[in-house]
């Protein structure tokens, strides 16, 4: 099983509003001695686990994971969906720059990052500006700004002027007028 914890919940949360009033009516919910928000009671009951079968089956065999962890463990400690995730409106934009940023930087045989990039004019920084960056449109880049785990990514992956470089490309985006973003939009689909 092959799932990142960050696209559990990525479609529940498209729309958040009426997710939150259905949700509240079930303030906690404990399944298997693991208690959940009740966002996540929600979205794992009514959509997730329902609908999935690769999810019911992680969820009723307890499938191990990396580390000692299981996957219900992974599940019910995941409960902060607006911070703790990577792409929450499931842009493939914002896909597109993950990607781009998770080749950037030193790595160890394991893959896990040795040393950040800190040069801005490297390869791969510019083709993470020039390709992805300026792909995105507002509400990716603020979504970006916003998500404590794809800033700790990008501090992960890019460090002094690489850094700098990349995040006021992205504060640039995320500052635009709505003209601007929705030109861009509009120009997806020509």
């Amino acid at each position: 099983l092959n799932y990142p914890m960050h696209s559990l919940y990525r479609k529940g949360f498209e729309d958040q509003t009426s997710l939150n009033q259905e949700a509240k009516k079930n303030k906690t919910f404990e399944k298997d001695g693991h208690k959940f928000t009740h966002i996540q009671s929600y979205l794992f009951n009514n959509y997730l686990y329902n609908n999935y079968s690769d999810i019911r089956i992680a969820w009723d065999e307890d499938l191990p994971l990396e580390g000692d962890r299981t996957f219900r463990q992974e599940v019910a400690n995941y409960d902060h969906p607006d911070t703790d995730v990577f792409n929450k409106l499931n842009s493939i934009y914002v896909d597109a720059f993950y990607e781009a940023l998770d080749q950037i930087g030193s790595k160890n045989p394991d893959g896990t990052i040795l040393q950040p990039e800190t040069n801005e004019n490297h390869p791969l920084v510019d083709n993470l500006i020039k390709n992805e960056i300026k792909a995105l449109d507002k509400h990716e880049a603020e979504q970006i700004l916003a998500s404590q785990a794809m800033s700790q990514k990008i501090k992960n992956h890019l460090a002094d002027s690489a850094l700098k470089t990349v995040m006021d490309e992205i504060n640039k985006i995320a500052s635009e007028g709505w003209k601007v973003s929705a030109k861009k939009i509009s120009n997806r689909f020509k």
